[in-house]
């Protein structure tokens, strides 16, 4: 559907971060939502529109504050009240912007992908460096994310999604890989899709399959009406007595014992394939016998090992650990959901922490609970592990970000014309 047959109402959930902030006369970025910065940007993002030949008049933009700070003070109530605003703001309107500090929006968009069910597009987005600054990446992130998500809901695609420095990514795969970097936001799978100069590309067909089921677990705790049949709802069930456990190898066993004491979860980021040192599994079989649900995932946000590859890896199978590719904010926050407020058997745990991922890896993660005493895991075919065609497509991704980046850095040593965050000349825009 053309943007001129209809006006959209998109709502901007203004939550602060970098996106929002200015420098004070110390030169401190600081973040206060009496300063206006998101209601400039949307004026910007309109003018850059409107010059280029293209008009914003069918799209009808509202902005809402909320939790607004620095995203590094963001706390688990932040985002279950970013969750409340969305669940409660969508049914209004077409879709919903977020805007949010990039030190944790990989947090936020984990919580809300498992959190929420929605039938509207959520989009989340940010940027590295402040509006006011004349290389911003303000104006372009939040031009495409109301790009995409006017594109989302011409195409009936629904869930929670981040756009950044032009990348589509579903919103729970995401993590930051370090501040400052205008591309610095990542994501498991690699982009979905890519905003082009206003243009909406999918990418590699995936972008075609991320609509959401509409299906609601029996035992979600939601703050929907049950009487009504809607296909928005909002989990609120989850736990807060969860731990990290960086494992090094100075790591000891009182410090797994101390940090498990009275938590509902602990994730363990292991070395290397997942694996997880011997002499810290008695320590973790306390735990469980305590009654803590221990994952265990990889050593960086980008792990793709291959767990039980390794005999220690096999022990801490045996020892009954659970497995969790992924990057690390969508494991804690999955496995937080999956244990919940309470009263759930181990069973149910599992069936809800394994539920959110992609289909492929809940048939080996299946086959891995099934058969944890397995000799041989690569016979059993317990190997957790990107598609192939993903794992491809992820390192074909990586170097392509490394070699922008490296033509990014040389343009700005060699003084080359940087590309405009404000284009004069868009070519057909879905926004006009």
């Amino acid at each position: 559907m053309r943007m001129e047959e209809q006006r959209y109402k998109i709502l901007i959930l203004a939550t602060g971060g970098t996106i929002a902030g200015e420098k004070d006369a110390t030169g401190t970025i600081v973040i206060n939502h009496r300063n206006n910065v998101i209601e400039g940007l949307v004026q910007r993002v309109k003018d850059a529109w409107n010059t280029s030949g293209t008009s914003s008049s069918n799209v009808s933009i509202y902005i809402k504050h909320i939790a607004y700070k620095d995203s590094s003070n963001m706390s688990q109530k932040d985002r279950e009240e970013i969750g409340t605003e969305t669940f409660k703001e969508l049914p209004k309107y077409d879709a919903i912007v977020v805007t949010h500090g990039t030190d944790t929006i990989a947090d936020t968009a984990s919580f809300l992908g498992v959190a929420l069910k929605t039938d509207k597009p959520v989009v989340l987005t940010g940027s590295m460096k402040i509006a006011s600054e004349h290389d911003t990446d303000a104006v372009k992130n939040l031009a495409d994310s109301i790009t995409f998500a006017i594109d989302a809901r011409d195409n009936g695609k629904s869930g929670v999604f981040v756009v950044f420095h032009g990348d589509v990514l579903e919103g729970k795969w995401t993590y930051k890989i370090r501040p400052g970097d205008l591309n610095g936001i990542k994501s498991y799978f690699g982009p979905i899709a890519e905003v082009d100069n206003g243009i909406v590309k999918t990418s590699v067909g995936y972008y075609t399959g991320t609509a959401q089921k509409q299906e609601r677990p029996k035992s979600q705790k939601s703050l929907i009406d049950h009487s009504q049949e809607r296909k928005l709802s909002f989990d609120t069930g989850y736990s807060n007595k969860v731990a990290l456990i960086r494992v090094q190898s100075y790591t000891s066993p009182d410090d797994v014992l101390s940090a498990s004491k009275g938590k509902d979860v602990v994730v363990i980021q292991g070395l290397g394939d997942f694996n997880v040192p011997q002499v810290l599994l008695p320590a973790v079989k306390k735990a469980m016998e305590d009654g803590t649900m221990v994952f265990v995932t990889g050593p960086t946000n980008e792990a793709h090992g291959q767990i039980g590859s390794y005999a220690v890896g096999m022990e801490a199978l045996k020892a009954g650990i659970i497995p969790a590719p992924g990057p690390l904010p969508f494991v804690m926050q999955n496995a937080s959901f999956a244990v919940g407020d309470g009263g759930r058997s181990r069973e149910e745990v599992l069936e809800r922490f394994i539920s959110n991922y992609p289909a492929p890896l809940v048939k080996e993660l299946k086959s891995y609970l099934n058969h944890p005493s397995a000799t041989n895991p690569r016979s059993a075919n317990l190997g957790i592990f990107l598609h192939e065609t993903e794992r491809r497509r992820a390192i074909l991704d990586a170097f392509a970000y490394r070699v922008r980046g490296v033509k990014e850095r040389l343009s700005s040593r060699t003084g080359a014309p940087q590309k405009n965050p404000e284009p004069e000349n868009r070519q057909k825009s879905r926004v006009a």
